[in-house]
């Protein structure tokens, strides 16, 4: 992959991410003018639950039809009529588990549950066909669709039928389905689906690949889902519905991070040439990241005030204490992702595996020792932590060049930051945002222009 057709695809790959899943946690602040403390908290615990729930019912195996076809289109029939048989699979013993729970402990929105867990399933599947497929375009025109289609039925079900938690499911339900059905058309994924084509041995040779992936898919969303619970077990909802603010910025964050690492993914795993040169170039761009990513913190750490204050109704303003420590956490998390492309690469995913459960562990030990002391402050630590005792390991296992010179002084430019964010003065805010601008520009200024005069070749 060159480098702009690397280019290329991050783009289509970022327009195809803020329609099917940015979009929905940019609405949540907005929610926030409609909902509760409770609802909010309620309304994002859910869709917390179908993001974690999604590759577990799946066992990834999206990511298998993806990582087949790039390697095999010419079996695209098989491989994809192979993955939609495992995923319904998949989905009904998650129907019935949840079918027989509701048994016993009736669930309100059961029925919008269920639905919306379907639709996001297939969701994620039909994106993987597209990106395997080699259709990226057709991939983003299913972001946009997506993005007018629950913007659109959310502000009926908010403003027309006053509706709350569960019409907004039912919303996104709609919008999804919809989605789902032009792409199924217009990509003609429909001819590739025949029940013949079904083959046992590529079904276990995908799930023997898939299965390992699904630490890595929900390492932010396991993370963030646990210290929800742990919120609720030890706080309330009403503590749930200030972190969801919170956690739903820099959930951004890390759904915009995933359009690079989706490009970095294709890149790594399409790469041929020699080993050396290959961990050269793998240093120099892994720089190059952490040098955007940081920079970009520290602008969002100076801004989060304003972000909070401006997009969000006046009981969620608590929300902006916690933010700059959720977008360490959102990038401790993509550098996570950026060295687990390796273990994609070599097929090791079982590392994946290890390495996120001992992180995972380490976050929910320290939420739960000091979330009755640091309350919401607990949390965030411990989302940081844990996601920095992951990156170590798979640091260990995969060693490349790192400027700590340059890391350690973004390090201390965003703890600075941070600290005087809590002197609370208008003044001070400001200074900090233009001055943490002017850094990001300075430190970026060459992929900014590279960025610029690709597109404007083009």
């Amino acid at each position: 992959m060159h480098k702009s057709a690397f280019l290329k695809s991050s783009l289509l790959y970022s327009i195809g991410i803020f329609g099917s899943k940015v979009v929905l946690f940019v609405l949540i602040p907005i929610y926030s003018f409609f909902l509760s403390k409770d609802e909010l908290g309620e309304y994002d615990l859910l869709l917390v639950s179908i993001t974690f729930l999604t590759p577990l019912i799946t066992i990834q195996i999206s990511e298998a039809v993806y990582r087949f076809l790039l390697q095999d289109k010419e079996n695209s029939q098989q491989i994809i009529t192979t993955g939609l048989k495992l995923l319904f699979i998949g989905y009904l013993v998650f129907f019935t588990l949840f079918m027989f729970v509701n048994v016993f402990i009736e669930y309100e929105y059961f029925f919008e549950f269920v639905l919306l867990q379907m639709s996001s399933c297939l969701f994620v599947f039909s994106q993987q066909v597209l990106r395997g497929m080699g259709k990226n375009t057709l991939y983003a025109f299913m972001g946009i669709a997506n993005a007018v289609l629950v913007t659109t039925f959310s502000a009926i079900v908010l403003l027309i039928l006053n509706m709350k938690v569960g019409g907004i499911l039912l919303a996104l339900f709609i919008a999804q389905t919809i989605t789902i059905l032009c792409v199924f058309i217009f990509g003609k994924i429909y001819k590739e689906i025949e029940l013949s084509s079904y083959d046992k041995t590529t079904a276990k040779s995908m799930v023997k690949y898939s299965w390992p992936l699904l630490p890595n898919a929900i390492s932010w969303w396991l993370i963030d889902l646990g210290n929800r619970y742990i919120i609720l077990f030890f706080l309330n909802e009403e503590y749930n519905g200030i972190y969801a603010i919170s956690a739903r910025y820099a959930g951004i964050i890390a759904l915009v991070n995933s359009i690079f690492i989706l490009s970095w993914q294709d890149f790594t795993i399409s790469n041929q040439g020699k080993e050396k040169l290959k961990k050269q170039n793998a240093s120099k761009i892994l720089n190059r990241f952490i040098a955007f990513e940081m920079t970009a913190i520290i602008v969002l750490t100076a801004s989060s005030r304003f972000l909070i204050k401006y997009t969000t109704d006046q009981e969620y303003h608590q929300a902006s204490n916690y933010l700059p420590i959720l977008f360490l956490s959102a990038g401790m998390s993509a550098f996570c992702a950026f060295y687990g492309a390796f273990y994609l690469k070599s097929k090791e995913t079982k590392g994946i595996l290890t390495t996120t459960f001992i992180g995972g562990l380490i976050n929910i030990f320290i939420s739960m020792v000091l979330i009755n002391q640091f309350q919401l402050y607990a949390v965030a630590f411990g989302s940081v932590i844990g996601f920095i005792s992951t990156l170590l390991l798979r640091m260990y296992k995969f060693k490349l060049y790192i400027n700590y010179k340059l890391f350690g002084f973004f390090l201390f430019a965003y703890t600075i930051v941070l600290i005087l964010q809590y002197f609370d003065s208008f003044f001070i805010s400001i200074l900090l945002v233009v001055l943490s601008m002017m850094l990001f520009f300075f430190v970026n200024r060459k992929l900014i222009v590279s960025v610029l005069l690709k597109f404007k070749g083009d």
